[in-house]
């Protein structure tokens, strides 16, 4: 059986205040506490990853339009990821490849410098595959990449043509043979083959 959130004021056509407005005399640690209570929410109530990011993003999306600041939303989801990561490992995509790496020692791989995307470069042509998943998305606000689940924001980057060109319904990064390994947006939801890597 699959479990969605289904919330009611989503259909009503005007704006609603449920979540405090950072002018107001509330303070900001408890404010940012209120996007990491609600993806424990959403992470117990979805059986399936998409729904999970998509209520995720809209939540943030609405915080910044509030004043929150993309930053410290990042801050709150790597602790998130941190202190309640069990919530979501019942997902396959693409927390199976996290949790596969991290089985490994290491974690999805993330190219941080040209070298260490030739580097990769190199696997991914050997292997033969199209595209390969590699450890960078834009959950938190479109177009602000980040490594994940660490978070933190991708040092580098070397998009193929157009890219990224999905918008929010593609939010993870591939190494695409079409673009000669350069990346590419892809919904997360997709089944390709990635690859690990490990701390020196």
């Amino acid at each position: 059986m699959n479990t969605s959130l289904y919330d009611k004021r989503d259909d009503f056509n005007f704006s609603i205040t449920n979540f405090p407005f950072l002018s107001s005399n509330i303070p900001s640690s408890p404010a940012y506490g209120v996007f990491i209570s609600q993806l424990i929410r959403y992470a117990r109530a979805s059986t399936k990853y998409t729904d999970f990011v998509l209520r995720a993003r809209r939540l943030s999306e609405k915080l910044l339009s509030q004043g929150y600041v993309c930053d410290r939303l990042t801050s709150s989801l790597r602790k998130f990821y941190g202190r309640y990561g069990e919530l979501v490992i019942h997902y396959d995509v693409p927390l199976s490849r996290m949790n596969f790496c991290r089985s490994l020692g290491g974690g999805l791989a993330a190219p941080s410098t040209p070298g260490e995307h030739r580097f990769l470069k190199r696997i991914a042509r050997h292997s033969g595959e199209g595209l390969i998943w590699i450890g960078v998305a834009d959950f938190i606000e479109e177009g602000k990449w980040l490594t994940f689940p660490y978070t933190w924001y991708a040092k580098y980057v070397n998009w193929g043509g157009n890219e990224p060109n999905g918008g929010a319904g593609e939010n993870c990064a591939v190494m695409s043979r079409g673009y000669d390994y350069r990346w590419a947006d892809y919904s997360c939801s997709n089944v390709f083959k990635f690859i690990c890597e490990r701390a020196k």
